[in-house]
């Protein structure tokens, strides 16, 4: 539960998701009781955030080291 008091489950991990940035393997997402789903990939963190079928907020691109 966040500070909010939303709920949160861990409901896939190993899914493949697709951003601007790229194609990412063994995706974790996370819904969230208001609503919202957010999606995080391995070695990079967040990579999307959908609320209620619409793209929130999503990776466009990244920087190599």
């Amino acid at each position: 539960m966040d500070r909010l008091g939303n709920k949160k489950k861990i409901t896939s991990i190993n899914g493949t998701l697709t951003t601007p940035a790229g194609t990412f393997k063994n995706v974790v997402t996370v819904k969230s009781s208001d609503v919202y789903t957010t999606y995080y990939a391995p070695n990079i963190g967040f990579i999307k955030s959908v609320s209620n079928g619409v793209m929130m907020s999503e990776l466009t691109s990244l920087k190599k080291k």
